[in-house]
């Protein structure tokens, strides 16, 4: 995090953290993340260190029970970026790559890289607002999310690509040429919806944050 405070400029800060407990994803599917171990005791030591950090540099740091950080990230950067700021979010999660915009970028310390709209076509195929869909379609193992059995990312562009949202893709099934995309589509209909509701970003947790004190 020092590192990351001393190479980037920043003019107003804020770490978000999970609660750590069951959220409203979990209401939707129950299977939500069930196959992920314990947390580490490192990492919650980790963890714990940042939060101390954060205190003693006077950041603000964030986390409301019932929701996941991503969907705090994504409250604020789209209420930050609604009052005219430029928001750069700092994660190696893909997720986060629906918010990318205009104004809005995703760092990845990981990659040492600043994702804009045009990096983020060029990584999935589609541009950030189509990849909610994307990721509908793909699933995601790590977090137990369905998706469609056989559609991987280069499927799912093309197909995105070709119809336009998920909706189109349902309605418009029957012109799926690949017999095997075409009945699996079909066939996951139900798995599809909850998909999309796992992996959509919730853009308004009730956090009363100003963006000017941060």
């Amino acid at each position: 995090m020092l590192k990351i405070l001393n190479n980037r400029e920043f003019d107003k800060i804020a770490i978000i953290f999970d609660s750590g407990v069951k959220n409203f994803r979990h209401d939707i599917y129950s299977e939500y993340k069930a196959n992920r171990v314990t947390v580490p005791l490192d990492l919650i030591n980790q963890l714990t260190l940042v939060d101390d950090v954060a205190k003693i540099l006077s950041i603000p740091s964030f986390k409301v029970i019932g929701f996941e950080a991503d969907d705090i990230i994504a409250s604020i950067a789209v209420k930050a970026y609604s009052e005219g700021f430029s928001v750069e979010i700092v994660s190696s999660d893909k997720d986060l790559m629906q918010l990318v915009n205009d104004r809005i970028y995703l760092f990845d310390p990981s990659k040492d890289k600043v994702f804009m709209c045009e990096d983020v076509k060029e990584k999935f195929g589609v541009p950030p607002k189509m990849l909610t869909d994307l990721l509908t379609l793909t699933g995601d193992a790590s977090d137990n999310i369905p998706g469609v059995h056989g559609i991987g990312p280069k499927t799912a562009a093309k197909l995105i690509n070709q119809f336009g949202s998920i909706d189109s893709i349902i309605s418009n099934a029957d012109k799926i040429l690949n017999a095997k995309q075409r009945e699996s589509i079909l066939g996951s209909v139900d798995k599809i919806l909850i998909s999309r509701d796992l992996v959509t970003l919730c853009l308004d947790v009730p956090i009363k944050v100003n963006i000017d004190d941060l």
